[in-house]
């Protein structure tokens, strides 16, 4: 697995300076590339921003999350950023077709830009597909509840039409 930071930018819709300082020597660039696919499937007016947390991309905290880089161990194979909800439906779509794509979850209640409304948080990465999971997350007095599709898509549907709301 490479990482990131080798990752030409040109002619892409992001460069590296929007990603937390230090981070992408810490990310594979199987996630970066599926992030740009995503992206350049979109049209023009769909921006991805790239979450400003440094959590969001590389972690080393003992967890099982896909952001961990187990003490440098591994390259994190995670990324988060963020879409205006009126995207989402788009933003989705195209995740969700990615072949890279084998983990996603859509949170509701994330803070972006100072604002909860306008935004939804985006979580892709790239595990091995035989792991393939996909959740939505909605804020509730501070703490994530979660819901997968796996054991629940209704739930999973209707957290993800009021993302879209």
């Amino acid at each position: 697995m490479t990482s990131a930071n080798t990752l030409n930018f040109n002619g892409q819709h992001f460069t590296p300076s929007e990603f937390p300082e230090g981070v992408l020597s810490h990310m594979s660039d199987k996630v970066v590339l599926a992030l740009f696919d995503v992206r350049n499937t979109l049209p023009k007016t769909h921006a991805l921003y790239p979450s400003p947390l440094y959590g969001a991309h590389v972690r080393d905290d003992l967890t099982n999350s896909r952001h961990n880089t187990r003490g440098d161990s591994r390259l994190s194979d995670a990324t988060d950023f963020f879409c205006r909800r009126s995207h989402l439906p788009l933003v989705y779509q195209e995740v969700m077709k990615h072949l890279d794509i084998n983990g996603a979850g859509f949170y509701k209640g994330s803070v972006y830009r100072g604002a909860t409304d306008l935004w939804v948080m985006v979580h892709i990465d790239t595990r091995p597909s035989e792991e393939k999971i996909f959740w939505t997350a909605n804020k509730v007095g501070g703490d994530y509840q979660y819901t997968y599709l796996s054991t629940d898509p209704k739930k999973y549907f209707k957290t993800l039409m009021e993302l879209c709301l």
